[in-house]
């Protein structure tokens, strides 16, 4: 062993990493929060503060700095939002454990247990504060059963709200009001189809993730434009592939029936029988005659996809120039080495069946589109699909420079998955600190009640003290007089007609986040998970008790 650190020295040293971690990240937060430039040594740069883009790019060595950065991946992939808060939230219940552990000599397994609960105590009460969505407007809000608050908003004003939060900390800000517009539209045009889904399967709610968003809603990226031409394909009637047709094909077809799959349309004449019987000269007639035979096959599957009505064709495979010519000919688009997610994408939103290959078509099989072109972009043809009854969307994004558009990039992905978590859940609680003032003021209620043990008081307190870390957070990185408005946030949570009071960082005061405009709200989904997530990493942190270098193996000859 090279190294060992055991005791106070272990939890010094992981509670070290875990801030320093803490403090990269808790300058961005927010809509007033700082960018970072990372520069790497070949000189490319990256300017960011999405705080999952910003830790894995930052080459980290402490284990302990590993699973935060992990943690902040994990969040950004089981929801899509809230990576820097996950992490700040953990720095500050590890900076608190810690110090419990070194400095009064409190058994870790205490913590860890009181935690534990903690965190389960949590998630209940930010489920029972939720505010569900009402499918009309009203005019006020009332609490219903279970202590439900019913929202003055219907889904479309939901929606708009929680996207502007989300891109509020992003620094596409400038152009916030067009690109909002944009993901709004894509999310109510996929609300169609999540509520057939639900449909189908009995009215049960559906498991999601992040991966949803990128299955349901594509993101292309061409540069060399402002931000403000970013645009829906079609108003969310169509999608928009990095495809090229063939040069003789029609660059433009109307009312399309779609054969799309695995396939190709070309003789097998590379094959190794006819290799070597070129090379050796031997079986040159049964050579040409399998030519001719192929030739022949391949015809009659053209002549099938003419008979059903076929003019779209997009194919895995290559297509041999006498099959595009027979098939161009009759005014039939053909779209030749298309990717698998491509075909893929065809096939989801023409609802064409993914055919491996052409021997036994059928009508059935075949998808549908009211119009499919192709579209010139910068320098680039795609292919452009439009009328489509799918659940494909595209949504192209443009932005001067390559870094901007990556950067527009992860703020439109993060305000996808949060509006697909709203439209999963219909519940949302309040912004801008308040469900963490509130969250707060509820564990120190319980904490003091007769019947809380001694771990779970310690561990709803701590929990407490995190929560009330990122509102505060805010507000240092507004400028704002942070300890006094988190006074007042502690305040007047205490009572029952604050639960929706947050920190407004232009006025610098507390205000409601869902009656007052600008509505600041967040799906119930990403507390929740951020709560689970940070908690879990804090605890499995605190449970160290030695750290162990270990020595790479020796590797010994056989001379040795």
């Amino acid at each position: 062993m090279s190294y060992r650190e055991s005791g106070q020295a272990s939890v010094r040293s992981n509670v070290g990493a875990a801030l320093a971690l803490t403090q990269v990240v808790a300058v961005t937060l927010g809509p007033y929060g700082l960018d970072r430039l990372l520069v790497d040594p070949k000189g490319n740069f990256l300017i960011t503060n999405d705080g999952a883009t910003l830790l894995e790019c930052l080459d980290i060595e402490h284990p302990v700095g590993i699973l935060m950065a992990e943690l902040s991946r994990f969040q950004d992939n089981s929801v899509g939002d809230g990576t820097s808060s996950v992490v700040l939230l953990a720095g500050k219940l590890l900076q608190a454990g810690g110090s419990l552990v070194m400095d009064q000599g409190v058994h870790p397994g205490t913590i860890v247990l009181g935690l534990e609960g903690a965190a389960r105590v949590a998630v209940e009460l930010a489920d029972s504060i939720a505010i569900a969505i009402d499918s009309a407007p009203r005019q006020g809000g009332e609490r219903g059963e279970g202590g439900t608050v019913t929202a003055p908003l219907n889904l479309e004003e939901a929606l708009t709200a929680v996207v502007r939060t989300s891109m509020g900390s992003k620094v596409i800000r400038h152009a916030m009001e067009h690109l909002v517009g944009v993901v709004v539209r894509a999310l109510l045009k996929a609300n169609v189809a999540l509520q057939e889904a639900s449909l189908g399967s009995g009215g049960k709610a559906q498991r999601w993730n992040a991966q949803e968003v990128q299955e349901t809603v594509e993101l292309i990226k061409r540069p060399s434009a402002s931000m403000g031409e970013t645009e829906l394909v079609d108003d969310g009637d169509g999608i928009l592939l990095e495809l090229q047709v063939l040069p003789t094909s029609p660059t433009e077809i109307v009312n399309a029936v779609v054969a799309s799959g695995r396939f190709s349309l070309q003789s097998r004449q590379q094959s190794k029988f006819w290799a070597s019987a070129q090379a050796t000269g031997d079986g040159e007639g049964e050579a040409a005659s399998l030519a001719e035979f192929e030739r022949q096959l391949l015809i009659e599957q053209c002549e099938a996809l003419i008979a059903l009505g076929v003019n779209v064709v997009v194919c895995h495979g290559p297509v041999a120039a006498e099959a595009e010519a027979h098939l161009t000919s009759r005014g039939i688009m053909v779209v030749a080495n298309a990717s698998f997610k491509g075909c893929a994408t065809v096939c989801r939103a023409t609802g064409c069946a993914a055919m491996s290959s052409l021997a036994a078509v059928t009508s059935a099989m075949l998808g549908h589109a009211g119009r499919v072109m192709s579209r010139c972009i910068g320098s680039h043809d795609m292919l452009q699909m439009s009328g489509i009854n799918g659940r494909a969307q595209t949504i192209l994004l443009r932005a001067p420079t390559g870094s901007m558009l990556d950067e527009v990039e992860r703020s439109i992905h993060d305000a996808l998955c949060a509006g697909f978590a709203l439209l999963h859940t219909q519940r949302v609680v309040a912004g801008a600190g308040a469900v963490e003032f509130e969250l707060a003021a509820r564990l120190r209620e319980l904490a003091v009640q007769s019947s809380t043990s001694n771990a779970d008081h310690m561990g709803m307190t701590i929990l407490a003290d995190a929560l009330e870390a990122i509102p505060l957070t805010l507000a240092q990185n507004a400028g704002l007089d942070a300890p006094m408005l988190v006074a007042q946030g502690r305040k007047v949570h205490q009572g029952a007609a604050g639960a929706c009071l947050g920190v407004d960082l232009q006025r610098g005061c507390l205000r409601d986040m869902v009656i007052t405009s600008p509505r600041v709200i967040e799906p119930v989904q990403l507390i929740q998970c951020m709560i689970r997530a940070a908690c879990q990493c804090a605890m499995q942190i605190l449970r160290i008790d030695e750290n162990i270098m270990l020595e790479p193996r020796k590797q010994f000859s056989m001379g040795n």
